[in-house]
């Protein structure tokens, strides 16, 4: 949600690759939990969407993180098994509990990136203390 609360110009700020803006990375992120949650359901990559990068595009993706996060809370107390699917071209193997860590541990990377972006530009916007798994943790 603080994305949404940004100035337009302030979510096309970049590091070194331009490629990589604030909203795009933000995007990349909500993109990845469809992949994982995807994958640890054993259905279909879901379409993805393009956010406007823009506050209400923000809006919108925050909208979405939020419902992929409460699918994710559906899966973590499923069984363990080997998932099989196919990631960057290669058929490949993992356990319900990796795809799971994983999801996380990508939105913290990504989250962290766009944190940096921002002070970087003189916008200490995000604290990544009130970021933490521990206030986030499932009671």
């Amino acid at each position: 949600m603080q994305l949404s609360e940004l100035p337009t110009p302030a979510l096309e700020f970049h590091g070194a690759n331009p490629e990589w803006s604030v909203a795009n990375i933000a995007t990349h992120i909500v993109h990845g939990q469809g992949r994982f949650i995807a994958r640890a359901q054993s259905v279909e990559l879901p379409p993805e969407v393009d956010y406007p990068h823009t506050p209400e595009g923000m809006r919108q993706l925050a909208e979405d993180s939020l419902a992929n996060d409460a699918k994710l809370l559906t899966l973590i107390d499923l069984p363990d098994k080997l998932l099989s699917f196919v990631r960057r071209g290669e058929a490949v193997q993992f356990k319900t509990t990796t795809v799971l860590a994983s999801v996380v541990h990508h939105a913290t990377e990504h989250r962290t990136q766009i944190a940096d972006i921002l002070a970087f530009h003189n916008m200490d916007v995000i604290n990544l203390d009130q970021l933490d798994q521990w206030t986030f943790a499932k009671e």
